[in-house]
């Protein structure tokens, strides 16, 4: 006899992304590796252990539709620089071409680590996207490299996916989990979403409600 399963929940769907980092020897950008969470061991971390850190974070809507997204993009990249690199850089609306002017933006090579460095955009027309400071953060080419002399005390980038919405119009939320350096089986996470426009309340108020759910999962000791 068959079951009906309409009234299931359908499970969010995750699409596993990655950082890259910008390699002056190979003059292109390459991945960076990231640190899986741990699963919880015998006494592995204790409930706050989790370094009380202060990170300095931008969000900014460039706003696709509007003219020159590119020069205004950089003069936006321009100004945040002028109060210095910020930790977390998110941004939405990401047309292909200012992808591609940041991607060539020699302070942005410098100083940070990007999500959708080779993501094809034939199909969109604009995403979001997450910049790390690498000065801030651990990171490696190798993940057996994460975490060395150099990296202490600082937070390991960990697993980064989007998680598609309730969406008209393809929303998802790029998570990027960040791991304590004292405590491998939690983490911070930090989503960067673009939600479904103003006439679209409906969905709006159910990817908040998604995107809740998201920052309350096992082992996530805080986010935004």
């Amino acid at each position: 006899m068959a079951i009906s399963t309409s009234n299931h929940p359908k499970m969010p769907v995750r699409i596993p992304q990655y950082f890259s980092c910008f390699s002056p020897a190979a003059r292109r950008w390459v991945p960076v590796a990231s640190r899986p969470i741990q699963s919880p061991g015998v006494q592995s971390s204790a409930q706050g252990n989790t370094p009380r850190s202060h990170f300095n974070i931008v969000s900014w809507n460039i706003d696709y539709s509007s003219s020159y997204p590119t020069r205004r993009c950089l003069d936006i990249i321009n100004h945040v620089f002028k109060y210095g690199v910020p930790d977390i850089l998110c941004l939405q609306e990401v047309r292909s071409e200012v992808r591609a002017s940041l991607l060539g933006n020699r302070e942005i090579r410098q100083a940070f680590l990007t999500t959708d460095a080779a993501t094809d955009l034939e199909y969109k027309r604009f995403i979001t996207m997450t910049l790390l400071s690498k000065e801030r953060f651990a990171y490696s080419l190798d993940s057996k490299e994460m975490g060395g002399s150099n990296d202490e005390g600082k937070f390991i980038v960990g697993p980064v996916f989007r998680e598609h919405l309730p969406s008209a119009a393809g929303r998802d939320g790029l998570c990027v989990d960040l791991i304590p350096p004292c405590a491998p089986d939690t983490f911070l996470r930090i989503i960067n979403a673009h939600l479904e426009s103003c006439d679209g309340f409906s969905y709006r108020a159910a990817q908040l409600k998604q995107l809740s759910s998201v920052l309350h999962e096992p082992g996530c000791s805080g986010g935004l």
